[in-house]
């Protein structure tokens, strides 16, 4: 009788460990538990809840890095696009510095062949001049800043424009 009542004993207290452990899935911890605390983690389901947890937590991770890898590969499609941009704006305004500077030579050309033109040389020289300013200032600004690329573009068509009614004059003076 002795034997059977200390064997209800000891199953009353593993019971009440058992019970103890099933309502605190938070503290029960796998890694830092005793055997019994265990065998309640299982029994309870507290394991397998922790395990959905963490693979929940994993999955929401794995697509928020998802996320954060697609906007990574759209900003750099954007700062490829505004490089190339950038690229093309530098070579049109060093093509307009070309065509200026072979429009200076031509004015020099004609002013020493005629004096008697110099007045509307010398207006053809300041005209050159400004347009050299203001493509400098613009190579300036481009370099400064890519906001405004089609704000450069449209004043780089300006200025072609104001070349070539000076390459037109320039070409009517050595005629």
């Amino acid at each position: 009788m002795l034997r059977v009542l200390r064997s209800l004993i000891c199953v009353s207290t593993m019971f009440l460990a058992l019970s103890g452990c099933a309502t605190n899935c938070e503290s029960n911890d796998p890694n830092n538990t005793n055997i019994l605390d265990s065998a309640s983690g299982i029994a309870s389901g507290c394991y397998d809840r922790r395990i959905e947890e963490r693979q929940a937590r994993l999955a929401e991770e794995r697509e928020r890095q998802m996320n954060l890898e697609a906007q990574t590969q759209h900003l750099e499609s954007l700062r490829s696009e505004t490089k190339s941009r950038h690229a093309k704006l530098s070579n049109q305004l060093a093509s307009l510095r070309t065509e200026t500077d072979a429009l200076r030579e031509s004015v020099d050309q004609i002013e020493a062949a005629s004096q008697s033109k110099e007045e509307s040389i010398l207006n053809l020289k300041l005209e050159i001049q400004e347009l050299d300013t203001e493509i400098a200032r613009l190579q300036k600004e481009s370099e400064e800043s890519q906001a405004d690329l089609i704000r450069y573009q449209d004043q780089i068509g300006r200025l072609r424009d104001e070349l070539n009614r000076l390459m037109n004059i320039t070409r009517a003076f050595s005629e």
